[in-house]
């Protein structure tokens, strides 16, 4: 578990950080943009508050970045949803190969 915590504590790794990338799966600007913002914003806070105590407030601060992420994309269209689906299942595969490191 520490070992994907490691992975993902930079909340960077955790949802795609280039807007490049984002395009290319099939995200609008809009789109793309508002997820930056939103893990520019969980990461400043994630500085401010310092390292995670332990894997619980670890665990917690990313399924707040996650709920907020999610909350976002269903207020873009459908084709927006289903592309940040794909990237995140991506995403979800990158992180499970990295805990069996």
């Amino acid at each position: 578990m520490f070992r994907i915590i490691n992975f993902i504590w930079n909340y960077q790794q955790a949802v795609p950080e280039k807007k490049e990338e984002l395009l290319a799966a099939g995200l609008s600007s809009e789109a793309a943009d508002g997820i930056i913002k939103i893990t520019e914003e969980a990461e400043a806070k994630g500085a401010r508050m310092g390292p995670p105590k332990n894997g619980f407030d670890f665990l917690g601060r990313l399924g707040t970045l996650l709920t907020d992420l999610d909350t976002f994309i269903k207020t873009k269209s459908k084709q927006d949803q289903e592309a940040y689906k794909k990237v995140m299942e991506k995403k979800k595969a990158e992180w499970e190969a990295a805990a069996k490191k």
